[in-house]
């Protein structure tokens, strides 16, 4: 979903669709499309946002006053936790790290390779096959206690639940993907933004400087003097000033997303067809490197050089619809949780500087030559305390 990708059967035979095929994968994209718009309808957005803030501090409550964190672990963890409220069910949060140690096993182990040798048997595919079963038979006893009405929550798992025209396959597939999609994308996204700023911690005093100011603005008239609980303010904060008036995060979140988003995206030709003059056969891939774009010095000056300032002139949707940007897709399939995801990553990113001092552990090294999501080439952490 991050680079535009619609849930579907992708690992299907490779024979040209039938017209009738071509009509059942059209219909499950339009109703997965429709589901997710109406999930993140702004009422359900705003209400959403005072309780992702709680579950955030119940997380970090339950640290140390001070020690050391996996971000590219615990950080993804609270984005899964954050879309269990918004896209999938409340009561999914008590079994959470089961859930996302089971995404975490299917995301590891079906990347490109697997890709590009889908009959291969590997012990990867071993573990994965082995993860996606615990995870249908976890997820599917929450949506069969829905239906007996052994438990009953107001929330998009209800209305998934409630829908004629998802039956609990679709409902799986709906829960398996936009959770596995927090994970892999959201959550590394969170958490190399995170480390870049204590990379370079003039932008952690740029941050909280911001933070003050948008409060100040908002419940105290210009005053930051006012402010006593930095944390609780932001719980008092509209959904529209979190999506407007935080261009200072918006620019670290941009800067972060363009200098991680630089791996290679593969694709497997479902259809022949023929491209600049090339012919590309049906089960013929394509592999496309979004470095091209993200390091290219005549967009990005010092394109290798962490500046979220470069943001305060460029204009991130322009880009996008120049292709010179793909962070969040373009063209026909951009992202479709990309309001989640920006929201969600401006939450958790406020809530963590406002209460810890962060130090990176470790030195902050890209995989340029990874497929799919980007992850450190070495191990890093953040030693912090309260």
């Amino acid at each position: 979903m991050l680079i535009g990708d619609i849930p579907g059967n992708r690992q299907r035979d490779l024979t040209i669709l039938s017209v009738e095929q071509e009509k059942e994968e059209m219909r499950y994209a339009t109703n997965f499309n429709k589901k997710l718009h109406n999930a993140l309808r702004e009422a359900n957005l705003s209400s959403s946002l005072p309780i992702i803030i709680k579950d955030c501090l119940n997380l970090v409550g339950k640290w140390k006053i001070a020690g050391e964190i996996n971000p590219f672990d615990e950080l993804e963890h609270m984005v899964f936790i954050a879309t269990c409220r918004t896209l999938g069910g409340i009561d999914m949060i008590q079994n959470s790290r089961a859930i996302h140690k089971y995404l975490s096993m299917i995301e590891s182990n079906s990347g490109g390779f697997f890709s590009l040798f889908p009959y291969l048997p590997t012990t990867g595919k071993i573990k994965m096959y082995y993860a996606f079963f615990k995870l249908h038979r976890t997820l599917s006893t929450f949506i069969q206690d829905r239906r007996s009405k052994k438990t009953h929550f107001d929330d998009n798992l209800q209305t998934l639940i409630e829908s004629p025209d998802m039956t609990d396959h679709d409902i799986f597939i709906w829960l398996a993907t936009t959770l596995r999609v927090s994970i892999s994308t959201t959550g590394a996204a969170l958490s190399w933004t995170i480390c870049y700023i204590h990379k370079h911690l003039e932008y952690r005093k740029y941050l909280l400087d911001g933070l003050k100011r948008i409060v100040a603005e908002q419940l105290y008239e210009g005053d930051e003097k006012k402010i006593i609980n930095l944390t609780e303010d932001l719980t008092k904060l509209p959904l529209t000033v979190w999506e407007n008036n935080f261009k200072f995060l918006d620019n670290i979140f941009n800067e972060a997303l363009r200098l991680t988003s630089v791996g290679n995206t593969i694709r497997r030709v479902i259809k022949p067809v023929e491209i600049d003059g090339h012919d590309l056969p049906l089960g013929s891939f394509v592999l496309f490197s979004q470095s091209n774009n993200h390091l290219n010095p005549e967009t990005f000056e010092n394109p290798d050089e962490f500046n979220p300032r470069r943001w305060e002139t460029l204009d991130f949707k322009s880009l996008t619809k120049e292709y010179k940007n793909t962070s969040f897709g373009t063209g026909r399939h951009p992202c479709l949780g990309q309001r989640l995801a920006r929201l969600n990553v401006k939450l958790l990113i406020s809530v963590l500087v406002t209460n810890f001092e962060f130090e990176l552990v470790g030195n902050l090294v890209r995989n340029l030559d990874c497929l799919g999501v980007m992850y450190p080439k070495y191990p890093v952490k953040l030693s912090y305390h309260k």
